[in-house]
């Protein structure tokens, strides 16, 4: 959780703000921090501390970058996948696309063996970066073109 992966920074800082004002140098149980982040997520979170919490391990990617097609305006296509090598994880993971002129970015939901993708370029890509600011816990990763 490290960036609000599960949810966005305003509701990661509502968590941890409500944390600490509710349980600053207190315990606190696994079972009580999940339920008050779900109340502030709106959302059930059992899978996400089920595979962080509950088992042993940690996720490894593999991204593929298929092709990069040009387009009629401008643009490029990139098309690829990513490939989870391990026991699988649900995570939203961020691809970024850097040209010449800009970095995009891109966030896919990957929780299968195998997510493909196709992602609309401004530009023709330098490179195409799997998780490149590293905001989710991972074995190091591969990539390959």
């Amino acid at each position: 959780m490290k960036d609000g992966r599960i949810g966005n920074a305003e509701k990661r800082t509502k968590l941890l703000r409500r944390f600490i004002a509710e349980y600053k140098n207190k315990p606190i149980s696994v079972f009580k921090f999940k339920k008050m982040a779900e109340e502030i997520y709106g959302n059930e979170l059992g899978w996400f501390f089920s595979q962080w919490l509950e088992r042993a391990g940690l996720p490894e990617y593999k991204l593929t970058v298929d092709k990069i097609d040009s387009m009629a305006d401008g643009n490029y296509k990139v098309t690829g996948q990513i490939e989870q090598l391990r026991e699988l994880y649900k995570m939203p993971l961020e691809i970024v696309i850097t040209t010449k002129d800009k970095r995009e970015s891109e966030r896919l939901w990957v929780e299968e063996r195998t997510t493909p993708f196709e992602i609309i370029a401004p530009g023709k890509p330098i490179s195409v970066e799997l998780d490149p600011y590293h905001w989710v816990i991972k074995y190091d990763m591969t990539t390959t073109r």
